[in-house]
């Protein structure tokens, strides 16, 4: 997604949706990931530790981060939104860009209810620097990860 203008408005009207969505037994969570902060796996396995409340132990490295995030209960219902979203593992090879991804995003689990929607936003400009080249780019890169 393209955003020229600063996202506050943008992540406001998410979490409206977000308190729209929730019910008296489960809430809707909405997780920030500055991608300005994430362009490396070093950088970012802290920062998405802190940003998603994922046990201490998830810090230790790529694989722990991993680990924790498939540990991560199925009635969880979240959006993760992250900013400079172009800037997201920059430094890394595509496929660790692809595997957090994939990790970041969750479709919808039938038996417990829960789902994890990832909203990757950065500038137009930031789009068309970025190895994707577009908003457009990215979301084709993100596919490919099932293929």
């Amino acid at each position: 997604m393209s955003l020229d203008d600063e996202p506050d408005g943008f992540i406001d009207a998410v979490r409206d949706q977000a308190l729209d969505l929730s019910d008296d037994h489960r809430q809707v969570q909405v997780r920030l990931v500055l991608g300005r902060a994430c362009r490396t796996v070093h950088r970012a396995v802290p920062h998405l530790v802190a940003a998603l409340q994922l046990p201490y132990s998830a810090s230790r490295g790529w694989s722990d981060f991993l680990e924790a995030m498939d540990d991560r209960a199925g009635t969880l219902r979240e959006f993760v939104i992250v900013v400079d979203a172009a800037d997201l593992l920059r430094d890394e090879d595509l496929d660790a860009w692809r595997e957090l991804v994939s990790s970041l995003s969750m479709p919808y689990m039938c038996l417990g209810g829960g789902w994890r929607t990832l909203v990757l936003v950065d500038s137009a400009v930031g789009w068309e620097l970025s190895r994707f080249g577009s908003a457009a780019g990215a979301e084709a890169a993100a596919a490919l990860r099932a293929a």
